[in-house]
């Protein structure tokens, strides 16, 4: 709740940027604690490109992509 995530993932798409990278991909889940990260990726503009399974069964990874 102080920014941290914030200035994290500002810091790793302008690095991906200034290196030159036309994509900024990360994986999550659909696990309810990460729902907070998801909002934040989805305020940034990353798109869910894909799903997939999850070694525990009962949630799936979630793959998102920024275009830079």
């Amino acid at each position: 709740k102080r920014g941290a995530g914030n200035r994290l993932l500002r810091f790793a798409i302008n690095k991906a940027k200034n290196g030159g990278k036309k994509f900024f991909r990360l994986d999550t889940s659909t696990d309810p604690n990460e729902s907070a990260a998801r909002r934040l990726y989805e305020k940034y503009g990353f798109k869910l490109i894909g799903r997939g399974p999850h070694p525990d069964a009962s949630i799936e990874k979630l793959y998102y992509e920024l275009k830079l």
